[in-house]
C-alpha cells in the first residue's frame, strides 16, 4: 500500500464522552470543521510521529457483521478489500459516539473505498479495489460489477450539501490536506484521561530506568530540557545511560545485545551524543554477521550508516570501513544464496536497499536451457526494474553485470515494444527517470537507442546532446543489459 489516507466522519456531533470509553487500543483525536466532525484514529504502537489519518485503523471483529464479510471475501477473492476490515471498528464507533458514520479511505495504488453505519448497521459500502471492480452494498445485499461499467465513485457517500468541503479538503485524493482544531483526545487506552505533563513524568521514568519511554518522551517534547536546569540533568542522564549501554553491547561483542542498544537508540537519533554511536553500532553488527557467516544480515546495518557534518577522525574511518565490506557481504550474500555475483555486482546491490533473496529467486525461477550462452534477464525487485547479465550452468547461476532502474523506466521500456516511432518516445521518456535517479549514463544508453530507432525525435537528441556535453560515458556492459533488452 503506498500513501493511505482515512477518515471518520460525522455528520451531527457524535458523544465524545462515550468515545472515550471505546474498547479499542488506539488514540482518537476529534476534529470539527464547517459543520461535520472527523475522528482521527492512530493505534497504539504507531503514536510515534503519527500524522493525522494516514493510519491504518485496527480491525475489531464484530458479530453483527461477520456473515457479510464472509460473503464478500468468498466472492472477491484476490482483491485488496482492506475496508471491509474496518466495518467492526466502525460499528463500535457509531454505538459509542451515538451517531451515524461515514468512513473513506484511500491510496495512490488505486484503492479507494467508502461505507456508512447507522443504527447498528450497515447502510452502504462502495469500493474500488485496485481500480478492477466496483463493490457494492445497499438493500441488504452486495454487487460486483466492472469498475468500467459504473461511474460511481465513493464520494457519493459524502453528504451533498457538504461537496464543497469535500472537495476543499481533498477527500479521495493525493492532495489531502487537514487542518481543524483539536475538540476532543483521548490516549490509546479505552478510559485514559489526560496524562500528567511531560515535567512530571520524565522523572518517573528515569527514576523506573525506562530509557526507551524517557527518550521518546523526550523525542516528543523537544524543548523539554530547556524547561528547567532539573530536567536538562535527567536528559543528559538517561543520553549517558543509553551511550553506556552501546558501548558495553559492543565490548563485548554480543551480536543480540548490539540489536537490542540499536533499537533503543532508534533511527536516526537526533541526539549529538547517540548519533555517532548509531554508525559504530550498525558497523560492529555488520562486522559481526559476516563473521558469523550471515552475509545477507550484514548488509542493512552498513547501509544503515548515516554520514555525519562535522566527523572527526574515527569517523571517517567508521564510514570507510563500511564503503569496504558493503560490496563484499553483497557478493558473499548471493554467493550464500546461489549466485555468483561479479564485482560489478556487488558494488550496485552494496548501495541499494534491493532484496537479495528476491533477486536470486528472480534469477533461479527463471525457465531456461542449462549451459546457455550469457544472456540478459528482466525482472522487478523492490519496486525497480533490473536487468542482469547471466549465464546459466549446471552448477550455478552467474550474475556478471546488473543495471537497476526506477520503476518508472522500467515500466516505459517494457512497453517499448509497438512501432518505432512509439518505442522511441516511451525510452526518450526512460532516460528522463534514469537522468532524475541519478543515473546519467544509463540516460545515455536508452537515449542513444531511441534516436536509433526515430531519428526525428527531437526530445531525445536535445538530451543525447545535453549529456554529451556532461561528458557522460556508458559502461559496455550497462548498455549490453539495456539495448538487448528494448525494442528490435
Amino acid at each position: 500500500m503506498g500513501s493511505f489516507h482515512n477518515v471518520f466522519v460525522f455528520s451531527e456531533e457524535p458523544d465524545w464522552e462515550g468515545l472515550r470509553r471505546l474498547d479499542v487500543r488506539a488514540c482518537l483525536r476529534g476534529y470539527e470543521r464547517g459543520g461535520m466532525w472527523f475522528l482521527d484514529v492512530c493505534p497504539a504502537h504507531r503514536l510515534h510521529g503519527h500524522v493525522p489519518f494516514t493510519e491504518v485503523f485496527p480491525s475489531l471483529p464484530h458479530q453483527a457483521i461477520a456473515p457479510l464479510v464472509e460473503s464478500l471475501r468468498t466472492d472477491n477473492r484476490g482483491l485488496d478489500l482492506t475496508g471491509v476490515d474496518w466495518l467492526g471498528l466502525a460499528l463500535a464507533v457509531e454505538a459509542a459516539g451515538c451517531a451515524a458514520v461515514l468512513a473513506f479511505g484511500w491510496d495512490d495504488e488505486g484503492l479507494d473505498f467508502a461505507f456508512q453505519v447507522s443504527r447498528g448497521k450497515l447502510e452502504r459500502f462502495l469500493s474500488r479495489p485496485e481500480g478492477e471492480r466496483l463493490i457494492s452494498y445497499r438493500s441488504s445485499s452486495w454487487q460486483t460489477t466492472a469498475s468500467q461499467e459504473s461511474e460511481a465513485t465513493v464520494l457519493e457517500l459524502w453528504p451533498r450539501q457538504q461537496l464543497a468541503l469535500a472537495q476543499e479538503l481533498g477527500i479521495g485524493t493525493l492532495d489531502f490536506h487537514f487542518r481543524a482544531p483539536l475538540i476532543f483526545e483521548r490516549g490509546p487506552i479505552p478510559g485514559e484521561l489526560q496524562q500528567p505533563p511531560p515535567e512530571e513524568r520524565l522523572p518517573r521514568l528515569v527514576a523506573e530506568k525506562d530509557l526507551a519511554g524517557a527518550l521518546t518522551l523526550l523525542r516528543a517534547t523537544p524543548d523539554l530540557p530547556s524547561r528547567g536546569r532539573k530536567l536538562q540533568a535527567l536528559r543528559d542522564a538517561v543520553c549517558s545511560e543509553v551511550a553506556g549501554q552501546c558501548r558495553q553491547a559492543m565490548e563485548r561483542g554480543d551480536l543480540g545485545l548490539m540489536q537490542e542498544a540499536l533499537a533503543l537508540v532508534g533511527e536516526h537519533p537526533a541526539e549529538p551524543e547517540l548519533l555517532p554511536l548509531w554508525n559504530r553500532l550498525q558497523l560492529s553488527l555488520g562486522e559481526g554477521y559476516l563473521a558469523a557467516g550471515q552475509a545477507s544480515r550484514a548488509l542493512e546495518p552498513l547501509r544503515g550508516i548515516i554520514r555525519l557534518t562535522g566527523m572527526v577522525t574515527e569517523e571517517h574511518q567508521v564510514m570507510a570501513r563500511a564503503r569496504e565490506l558493503r560490496p563484499v557481504a553483497a557478493r558473499q550474500a548471493c554467493s550464500q544464496l546461489g549466485v555468483q555475483a561479479s564485482p560489478i555486482v556487488g558494488a550496485l546491490l552494496a548501495d541499494t536497499q534491493t532484496s537479495l533473496e528476491t533477486l536470486t529467486e528472480a534469477l533461479s525461477s527463471e525457465e531456461t536451457a542449462w549451459d546457455c550462452p550469457r544472456g540478459v534477464y528482466a525482472f522487478e525487485s523492490s519496486e525497480r526494474g533490473l536487468y542482469g547479465l547471466t549465464r546459466f550452468t549446471p552448477a550455478s547461476v552467474e550474475l556478471d553485470a546488473l543495471v537497476m532502474v526506477p520503476h518508472q523506466a522500467w515500466f516505459r521500456i517494457t512497453l517499448a515494444r509497438d512501432d518505432q516511432e512509439g518505442a522511441a518516445r516511451r525510452l526518450s521518456e526512460a532516460a528522463f527517470y534514469c537522468f532524475q535517479a541519478g543515473r546519467p549514463e544509463y540516460a545515455l544508453v536508452l537515449t542513444e537507442r531511441a534516436l536509433q530507432l526515430d531519428p526525428q525525435n527531437e526530445v531525445a537528441g536535445q538530451s543525447l546532446n545535453a549529456l554529451r556535453a556532461r561528458g557522460t560515458r556508458a559502461p559496455e556492459w550497462a548498455r549490453l543489459c539495456l539495448t538487448t533488452t528494448t525494442f528490435g
